[in-house]
């Protein structure tokens, strides 16, 4: 086998991100906006991202100071936020699906997966074992047709609430004029116009309710997604509130990691990451005294007190 043979052989352990996504949103029927912030909140940032040169060098790019798995998944995220508000609901199964978003979602996501992060991977050994992903991955179907997916249906339910609030601001307005008309020209004719369009705005009103229901987030992923985001910032809020009362200086990012694992796992110890991934958590919040590094001197209390307001 030769040398190109061989990392051939190799290059299939890995999956392009930009076909990750495609294989989560596409093969479950999930919405892209929902497979992106579910993976931010699994903490996917845990496992390795590749590149993968032109001469067949593979490299891990994630590092204790660099997280381009998040910065990843964050631009695409906020790709879909910045765009049109029905790309939140629209699944990503192909490249076609692309032309459903909005202009500057779609360009943003294209400029994203196919230019600069083009030859960026997942390893797929890594993905499989991912307890956050069981059920998830259909890695076996990469290239089987993905199930029909509701973006058509979307896109017309989209345009059918817009006709439909139109309506419902039309008639309104139709009906006010009638109504402020001067008496002597509120004959029988203009009560009978106000009575009927008074009628249609109801029923145009219960319509775009009914199709406003369907269009609800489900429970699943969405739900987790809620539940996670809520465990991490109760976890970091508990750390502001140690380190607020903290007047010696004397909590370290590593101490604090410490004791948010104690708390948070009275909370829940199913969502409880590893440390590196609280460390995250507290990256934005903790005080340059707790970020310096340095062995602590010998006479470093074992106990720290901690100041509290009445």
């Amino acid at each position: 086998m030769s040398l190109l043979d061989e990392f051939i052989e190799r290059k299939k352990g890995y999956i392009l991100a930009k076909d990750l996504l495609i294989n989560l949103s596409g093969m479950n029927n999930k919405w892209l906006y929902e497979i992106v912030n579910y993976l931010l909140c699994s903490d996917l940032n845990q496992l390795g991202f590749y590149h993968i040169s032109s001469i067949y060098k593979i490299k891990n790019v994630n590092s204790d100071d660099n997280d381009f798995t998040n910065d990843f998944l964050e631009e695409i995220k906020d790709a879909i936020e910045f765009g049109d508000h029905r790309d939140k609901v629209l699944v990503y199964s192909n490249d076609d699906d692309l032309e459903h978003f909005s202009c500057f979602t779609k360009n943003k996501i294209v400029r994203l997966t196919d230019y600069y992060r083009c030859d960026y991977y997942f390893k797929k050994s890594e993905l499989l074992s991912f307890k956050a992903l069981d059920g998830l991955l259909h890695l076996d179907a990469i290239n089987d047709e993905p199930p029909p997916n509701d973006n058509q249906i979307i896109m017309n339910m989209q345009d059918r609430i817009g006709e439909l609030l139109d309506v419902i601001a039309n008639r309104d307005y139709t009906i006010k004029l009638l109504s402020d008309s001067p008496t002597t020209s509120k004959d029988s004719a203009n009560n009978q116009r106000i009575d009927e369009l008074e009628k249609q705005l109801s029923k145009a009103d219960a319509a775009l309710t009914d199709i406003q229901n369907t269009t609800e987030q489900p429970q699943g992923i969405a739900k987790y997604n809620a539940h996670k985001a809520l465990f991490i910032a109760t976890g970091k809020a508990v750390a502001s509130y140690l380190w607020s009362m903290d007047a010696t200086q004397g909590i370290k990012t590593g101490d604090m990691v410490q004791q948010i694992i104690e708390v948070m796992h009275k909370v829940d110890a199913n969502l409880l990451p590893d440390d590196k991934a609280i460390r995250g958590w507290l990256s934005d919040i903790a005080p340059d005294y707790a970020k310096k590094g340095g062995k602590p001197p010998n006479n470093a209390p074992s106990v720290i007190s901690l100041s509290m307001k009445k």
